[in-house]
C-alpha cells in the first residue's frame, strides 16, 4: 500500500504523509534511543534534520537522484554524530596523484604499471602526518571474450613512507595479491582475493615490522546510467599495532610513541605491537559528475581483536567517513 499510495494520491494527501513520515522517522529513533538503550535524548532530531538537509542540497546544488541522496546523507549524519560521541577521532586531508600505463601482453591477457605520490595530513596528530611514494604491477588473464568471463590478477607493491615527526613510523611496505572476479548481470560485478603484507619500520625494538595477510570480497552495484553503489568486505591477521597509557599485561613488543603523547593526553603512550584480527566493511557510492570528475562517499567500520597475551580478547574499533573528489586527465 506504501508503494502505489504516490501513485493515486493528490498533492494535499502527499504532503500529509511526507509530514507523518518524518515524524514517524523521529519517534522510532527517540524509542530506539530511550526504549531500547535507556539512554536519554541530547537532541537526536538535530542529526536527523542534518540529514535532510544534507539530502536537500545534494539534490538542488549537484543535481544528484533523490533515491542516491537517502543514504548520503545518513553517512553525513553518522559523521557529525561520531564527532560528538566523545571518542578521540581526526580529519585527514589526503592528496593523491598517480601515473597508470596499460599494456596487451596478447589477446586474453594484459599488465599495468602504476606510479603515485600520496600526502596525508592529519589536523590533531600532526607528527604521523606522511608521504608515500607507491609502485604497483599487475598482470590480469581472461580466457573469455564473453560481458561475464571471469579475470584473475595477480599484482605486487611497494611503497615507502616518510612521516613528518615519527621515526617508528618510517619505512616501506611490500605486498602480494591474488584475486579474481567476474560479472553477474550487466549491473553486478562480484571480485575477491588474498594478500600479505610486510612491513618495515624504525625505533630500537623494530615495533612496526608486522606481517599480515587479508582476504577479502567486493560487490559493485550498478545503479542508473552512471552511479555505483559498493560494498566492501576484509579479514585481515596478523601483526597490528595499539597504543596504551598503561604498560599492565603488556608481554608483547612496546615502545613509547612520542607523537601520540600530546593528541591522547598521556604522559607515556606505551604503543605495542601483538597478534590480532581486523574485520573492515566498507559501503560506498560513485557518483559521476563528467567523463573526467567524480564524487565518492564510503562509510568504513573496522573492529580489532587482539589473539595473543594477557590482553586477548580486548577489541579496538574505529569508523571513518571519507568524501573524495576524483580527477582523471585525459
Amino acid at each position: 500500500a506504501v508503494v502505489v499510495f504516490p501513485f493515486f494520491a493528490n498533492n494535499y494527501q502527499l504532503t500529509l504523509a511526507n509530514q507523518v513520515g518524518i515524524a514517524a522517522i523521529g519517534a522510532i529513533g527517540l524509542n530506539i534511543l530511550t526504549g531500547f538503550t535507556g539512554q536519554i535524548s541530547l537532541g537526536q532530531g538535530a542529526f536527523m534534520a542534518v540529514g535532510a538537509y544534507g539530502s536537500g542540497l545534494l539534490v538542488t546544488r549537484l543535481g544528484m537522484p533523490w533515491w542516491l541522496t537517502i543514504p548520503v546523507a545518513a553517512l553525513i549524519a553518522a559523521a557529525v554524530g561520531a564527532f560528538f560521541d566523545g571518542a578521540k577521532s581526526d580529519n585527514i586531508v589526503v592528496l593523491e596523484g598517480s601515473a597508470t600505463r596499460s599494456f596487451l601482453l596478447s589477446p586474453s591477457s594484459g599488465a599495468l604499471v602504476r606510479a603515485s605520490a600520496r600526502y596525508s595530513h592529519f589536523a590533531d596528530i600532526k607528527d604521523i602526518s606522511n608521504l608515500a611514494l607507491i609502485g604497483r604491477a599487475a598482470w590480469r588473464y581472461q580466457a573469455g571474450t564473453g560481458f561475464s568471463a571471469p579475470w584473475y590478477e595477480l599484482a605486487g607493491q611497494a611503497q615507502l613512507l616518510r612521516h613528518a615527526d615519527s621515526e617508528l613510523r618510517d619505512g616501506s611496505i611490500v605486498s602480494i595479491d591474488a584475486s579474481a572476479g567476474s560479472h553477474l548481470t550487466d549491473r553486478m560485478r562480484v571480485a575477491g582475493g588474498v594478500g600479505f603484507d610486510k612491513r618495515s619500520g624504525g625505533g630500537s625494538v623494530g615495533l612496526y615490522e608486522l606481517s599480515t595477510n587479508r582476504i577479502w570480497a567486493t560487490l559493485d552495484l550498478r545503479l542508473g546510467a552512471r552511479n555505483t553503489a559498493y560494498a566492501r568486505l576484509t579479514r585481515e591477521a596478523g601483526d597490528h599495532v595499539f597504543s596504551s597509557g598503561s604498560t599492565s599485561g603488556l608481554t608483547a613488543v612496546w615502545e613509547d610513541d612520542p607523537a601520540l603523547r600530546e593528541p591522547l593526553g598521556l604522559a607515556v603512550a606505551n604503543t605495542y605491537r601483538v597478534d590480532a584480527t581486523a574485520l573492515i566493511v566498507e559501503l560506498g557510492f560513485n557518483y559521476p559528475l563528467s567523463r573526467a570528475q567524480a564524487l565518492d562517499f564510503s562509510l568504513v567500520r573496522i573492529d580489532s581483536e587482539m589473539d595473543e597475551g594477557l590482553l586477548q580478547g580486548n577489541s579496538y574499533s574505529a569508523t571513518q567517513l571519507r568524501a573524495t573528489y576524483l580527477y582523471r586527465f585525459q
